[in-house]
């Protein structure tokens, strides 16, 4: 537990150096989450600590002719052990050329899942063990992932991926193809996102194709008053003879400008397989993007008879 304090150190530093600067070539933006975390069972007090990293660069106005923008984003998304030799990491990069007209903004390259920019949530109220519950919704970025678990070739997931705004609705749309485990890989991803006053609503898919097909159906919702933020999220999932069914609901309140708590609910069924958890956590958050969190997760059910608490250090951009 100690090393996550002792490796805070170097966020501070970068939270004073890594926001949005200006260049010769136009702003760079930085975007994302970098966080250290310790994960401990309370049963056994086995504990593992991470780096849970989800960041990137964009440069959105390299060039402007007319009322077309051409621009490009770098990232990686990935965690890892501390230290880093005693269990497998995995993770990828993105990159893409982006094309921007109005409301309208294509990526090519490798770019972002549609599924985690859209319901993915490291927030107080979900842990790294429940973020998971997100994972087995977005098998195209699970795929990527697992290339540094498994060490199996695999080229790069490459994409187009179109985003639009229109007022108080987007929609977003990513195609991907790649190989994996000698299997051609083919998804497309959809999400739209609609708000109404306090509620927004959001519902997205998943089709996967290779040696296996698997389809992803996600709905939820997030009310969001002054202080209170509540939501439901509901994903199914289907891979020949496997259904999967979960439905989390989760809440947080701001007490003070600097401290909010959160709590969720997760009930999730496959076959003869059921596990209900749920979390309890409290993080304070400093204006300049850094962080600090504690969350208890509460566990019944198939692998989860021992509860166990989270420990996470990071920065938001």
């Amino acid at each position: 537990m100690k090393k996550i304090f002792g490796l805070a150190a170097p966020l501070s530093i970068i939270a004073t150096t890594a926001f949005a600067a200006d260049t010769a070539v136009g702003k760079l933006e930085p975007y994302g989450n970098i966080s250290l975390l310790s994960f401990t069972e309370q049963g056994d007090g086995d504990s593992l600590n991470m780096w849970v990293v989800d960041f990137g660069i964009r440069l959105p106005s390299l060039i402007t002719s007319g009322t077309l923008t051409y621009g490009f984003y770098v990232g990686y998304d990935g965690l890892d052990s501390v230290p880093t030799d005693s269990v497998a990491g995995s993770g990828y990069g993105t990159a893409a050329v982006t094309l921007e007209a109005g409301p309208h903004l294509v990526s090519v390259g490798v770019p972002r899942s549609v599924i985690h920019d859209t319901f993915g949530r490291g927030d107080v109220t979900s842990t790294i063990l429940q973020d998971s519950d997100v994972f087995f919704s977005d098998w195209t970025r699970l795929t990527r992932l697992s290339t540094g678990v498994s060490h199996r070739g695999m080229s790069s997931i490459y994409g187009l991926r179109y985003d639009g705004h229109f007022d108080k609705t987007a929609l977003s749309v990513g195609l991907f193809s790649g190989d994996f485990a000698d299997e051609n890989i083919q998804s497309m991803q959809a999400t739209l996102k609609h708000e109404i006053g306090r509620l927004s609503f959001r519902a997205g898919l998943e089709r996967l194709h290779g040696g296996y097909t698997m389809n992803s159906y996600l709905l939820g919702t997030t009310a969001q008053f002054d202080k209170l933020s509540v939501g439901l999220d509901v994903f199914v999932f289907n891979m020949q003879d496997s259904n999967l069914k979960s439905a989390q609901m989760f809440g947080s309140y701001k007490i003070s400008e600097n401290i909010l708590v959160g709590a969720s609910y997760l009930v999730a069924d496959e076959a003869a397989d059921s596990l209900k958890s749920s979390t309890l956590g409290i993080e304070y958050a400093q204006s300049n993007g850094t962080y600090a969190r504690l969350t208890g997760l509460f566990g019944s059910g198939d692998g989860a008879d021992s509860d166990a608490y989270e420990l996470a250090v990071g920065l938001r951009f």
